[in-house]
């Protein structure tokens, strides 16, 4: 029954994206390089480790790079969070993530609430390593996932100027890692880099919406400062979770600081 309802959204997700491809629309060419610097607050509950919140403020870097042709928009996005943690007790971690993303849309309608609407699909691989140095420092958490499912946005311009987005992402399809739920693995390779990439990747599950549940709603302003370069700022939320082998739940919400080069 799994593999079935797998089937018909992978369906769903193709066609959605095929007859898009069919819109006449189109719009002016170019390129767009941007940088984002701000700063988010972290949140993360792992009943693998203990039943209990950690959560503190911390920095973020990110990177795009986008494509507009005709009515087709793609998009790149690598974002670097990281934050120090600490529960009620005051036992204090460390967390990073490394978030890559592919996006595709393409415009269907010109005139929604007086704006753009684009329909689309996303791509995106998250791995978020946790590290409680002050209650285990034996062991890395992590929870690592790769998505797949449709995305949304809606955008206007206010005269030449000014550009207003709002995006929203809801993955259908996920191939999720976690650790064992008992840690009996060896930790004594944690001194090598690549283990803290290799280890986040082990038995790789395929799942979707029943086990694993991740949001994110995006809100843009961005401002024309010359020809060529745009300054805004962004406000990113992000849900994960999943529950297994045991529930965690990861919140972010984080505003950044953007500068966005336009090249046509």
């Amino acid at each position: 029954m799994k593999k079935k309802w797998i089937i018909v959204i992978i369906a769903i997700l193709l066609m959605t994206m095929t007859a898009a491809q069919s819109d006449p629309l189109v719009s002016e060419p170019k390129q767009q390089i941007g940088v984002g610097l701000g700063g988010l607050h972290y949140q993360v509950k792992d009943n693998i480790i203990a039943p209990l919140r950690w959560d503190s403020f911390g920095a973020v870097l990110e990177l795009s790079y986008t494509v507009v042709k005709n009515a087709i928009r793609h998009k790149i996005v690598v974002r670097f969070p990281f934050a120090s943690p600490s529960n009620r007790y005051n036992h204090e971690a460390m967390a990073g993530a490394l978030n890559t993303g592919y996006q595709y849309l393409h415009r269907i309608h010109r005139n929604i609430l007086g704006g753009q609407l684009h329909l689309g699909g996303l791509l995106d691989g998250s791995m978020n390593l946790q590290f409680y140095w002050d209650w285990d420092d034996s062991h890395i958490y992590w929870l690592t996932a790769y998505e797949l499912g449709p995305a949304v946005m809606w955008n206007r311009s206010v005269g030449r100027s000014h550009l207003f987005a709002l995006n929203f992402n809801l993955p259908l399809l996920a191939l999720v890692s976690r650790p064992p739920e008992h840690r009996y693995y060896d930790q004594g390779k944690m001194n090598k880099i690549s283990y803290w990439f290799t280890k986040p990747h082990e038995d790789m599950k395929l799942t979707s919406i029943h086990e694993y549940v991740s949001l994110r709603l995006q809100g843009d302003y961005m401002c024309r400062v010359s020809r060529r370069f745009m300054l805004g700022v962004s406000f990113l939320m992000s849900y994960k979770t999943t529950s297994e082998p045991k529930r965690i739940s990861i919140v972010t919400n984080t505003l950044l600081m953007r500068l966005l080069f336009t090249s046509k």
